[in-house]
Formats: C-alpha cells, structure tokens, sequence
C-alpha cells in the first residue's frame, strides 16, 4: 500500500497571508450581517478561525481593517470591469462602469451591500472611519470627472452639466438602485442596467 505524499508545509509568509485574507472575508461577513458597530475584532478572529487577539494583532484597529476591506473591495470591482470590457475612456467608460456597477453576481452584490453600510455608518458622528470612506467617494467622484471631461473634450458630447455635479448624481443613482435591490426582492438590476445606459445615452 502507497502512503500519500506529504503535504508541502507552508512558509511563514503563505501562513501570513492566509490568514489576513481569512480575517478580511470574516468581516466582511459579519459586517454584512450586523454592521461594523456591532463587530468586535475578536469576534472575527473566532469567524475567521483563528485566536480573538489574531485581527489585532495583523491590523491594530478596527478602522485598518477596514480600511484593507475597502482596498479588497475596490480591487475586485477594477478587476471585474476590466474582465467585462477591454479599458475604455470617455463616454465608453462610463456605459461600462455603470454596466459593471449594476450586472453583479451573487457574492459580490454581497460585497456591494458590506460597502453601502460602510458608507451609511459613515455618516454618523461617532464613526471613525468617516476619512476612509470620504477619500473612497472621492476616487470614485474624481473616476467619473476625468471621463465625462475626456468626453467633452473629444467632442463625445456637447452636456454643459458640471461634471462634478453629474458624476455625483450618478455615483447617488448606482447606489441607490444597489439599496433597493436589498430590500425589494422585485429589482432587477439587468433591468435597471438597460434603463440607464438609455438614460446615459439620452442625457450625454
């Protein structure tokens, strides 16, 4: 009888590695079950199945961990978009940014909804990721501004709306279709996609 082989022991480095990663998917479950107020560090330690003290001891505070949940994130949204479409500027950008916002599948409209109330929270008082999520729009925002002032100055489109203005209303649109989509089983983002690219077509 043949023993199997053993298995290659992993380097400090790979069982680092393994582990962040580990702790970022158990907040962002958890995040997405109960909000980030509601979470303590040691509970994703114990999620993500290591020791209560590990996700300090990586991280610091709770707002770092957060902050590396956004970096994952983003990341994942640039990434899924450039699988969609080949990169684009101007007007073509932002038809397949809204494409790739709105035609998600399930496990990352899960994400989407980690972000949204990362966002809300945001807003409060005592939030202390409140910077985090603030240089976050503002990517997003100055994403937008640099497209529809490419469009302008290709001579793509003749709007004399403020970009600023516009990227925001369109940045509010996105997420609240993603809020509805949440809490009213009847959205249908395919749905929803063909509508504003219609509207994008129609308005720029």
């Amino acid at each position: 009888m043949t023993t199997a082989a053993p298995k290659p022991r992993q380097s400090q480095t790979q069982r680092r590695e393994k582990a962040i990663s580990s702790i970022v998917a158990a907040a962002i479950e958890l995040i997405g079950e109960k909000g980030t107020f509601s979470v303590t560090m040691a509970e994703i330690g114990v999620r993500a199945g290591y020791s209560r003290g590990l996700p300090h001891q990586y991280f610091g505070t709770k707002e770092k961990l957060i902050e590396a949940i956004l970096q994952v994130l983003v990341s994942e949204f640039n990434e899924r978009r450039l699988r969609q479409a080949a990169p684009t500027k101007g007007l073509a950008s932002i038809h397949a940014w809204a494409e790739t916002y709105l035609l998600r599948d399930t496990a990352d409209w899960k994400n989407t909804k980690v972000l949204l109330i990362l966002m809300a929270e945001a807003s409060l008082v005592i939030a202390k990721h409140r910077e985090i999520i603030r240089d976050y729009n503002r990517k997003n925002l100055d994403f937008l501004v640099k497209h529809l002032q490419i469009a302008k100055d290709n001579k793509e489109t003749d709007s004399t709306l403020d970009n600023y203005a516009l990227a925001t209303a369109l940045m509010g649109t996105m997420r609240g279709v993603a809020l509805q989509y949440f809490v009213d089983e009847r959205t249908q983002p395919a749905k929803v996609n063909t509508v504003i690219q219609n509207i994008l077509t129609v308005l720029l």
